[in-house]
């Protein structure tokens, strides 16, 4: 499959921009990322690729504005508090809240702006169930969704995998892979990201 539109939830720097861009130079990328300091680096990299547009906002189930729990490591930032385990297994501890904007991601992407074949990554801490509810009248379009997920409660009351993969199964997405799984010593596997297919398509 060669994409030709990627959706990027939880942009951060642009890591997985950059990765998408170098293997799928065809497709057109919608990031978001609500935080500012990885938001204006994104900015940096990007600036001269029209491919490439960012939408300095968080997605989830309905719009408003929230206070994101700003981590020492931003990656780990979350809208939901972190919990013990973040502290005790990444060594990261929170910094500050700020606030940002959130929106459906169906109130900002027309259906007519995802030119299939087309891919969704989410990768938000925790708020994963609201990123795919508030995409609900669009996960159609999509072919496949690469979402990080939990196997232990990394923060409050965040969906574990298991909540993830009945959702989106519940969707016509089926579970294809599990890769870049992080196994704690004392704990076992404490993350992963999972690959999901569409197979209503």
């Amino acid at each position: 499959m060669r994409p030709r539109t990627v959706v990027d939830v939880g942009a951060n720097r642009g890591q997985f921009t950059l990765l998408a861009r170098q293997l799928f130079p065809a497709a057109n990328v919608f990031a978001f990322e609500p935080l500012s300091a990885p938001g204006e680096v994104f900015q940096r990299l990007f600036s001269a690729d029209q491919a490439v547009k960012l939408f300095s906002i968080a997605v989830g189930d309905s719009a408003g504005s929230a206070q994101m729990n700003v981590m020492a490591r931003d990656d780990s930032s979350s809208l939901l508090a972190p919990g013990a385990l973040q502290s005790d297994i990444f060594g990261t501890d929170q910094l500050a809240t700020q606030t940002i904007s959130v929106r459906r991601l169906a109130d900002v992407l027309e259906r007519s702006s995802l030119v299939g074949p087309a891919i969704m990554k989410i990768d938000v801490q925790g708020f994963e169930l609201e990123v795919l509810r508030g995409s609900s009248e669009l996960l159609d379009l999509f072919d496949v969704i690469l979402v990080e997920c939990s196997y232990v409660e990394l923060y409050k009351g965040q969906p574990l995998a298991k909540d993830v993969i009945s959702w989106l199964a519940g969707r016509g997405f089926a579970l294809r892979g599990v890769f870049n799984q992080h196994v704690d010593n004392a704990r076992g596997p404490i993350q992963a990201d999972f690959m999901f297919e569409n197979v209503m398509k």
